[in-house]
């Protein structure tokens, strides 16, 4: 899950790193789920229930140990 803000979001370089991370989490079968900082605080159960509906779908695939693109508690691209 990622919490976008404005101040943080608005250089292309950390923007791409952003972008790069949430594909590299996908590839590893990991959802990726993104919120605007003002939806965490003004809406926080439409945030929760998509958190949940994520869960509900028990298809989540973590990385293991034994697998060769496990790269420890983060790799380089920030996993």
């Amino acid at each position: 899950m990622e919490i976008d803000g404005i101040a943080f979001h608005v250089e292309p370089r950390q923007f791409k790193k952003d972008r790069r991370r949430d594909n590299s989490a996908t590839l590893k079968g990991l959802p990726v789920l993104r919120f605007f900082y003002d939806d965490v605080v003004h809406a926080p159960g439409s945030v929760l229930a998509q958190v949940r509906e994520v869960l509900a779908r028990g298809s989540l695939r973590w990385p293991q140990p034994n697998q060769p693109s496990y790269q420890g508690h983060r790799g380089q691209d920030g996993w």
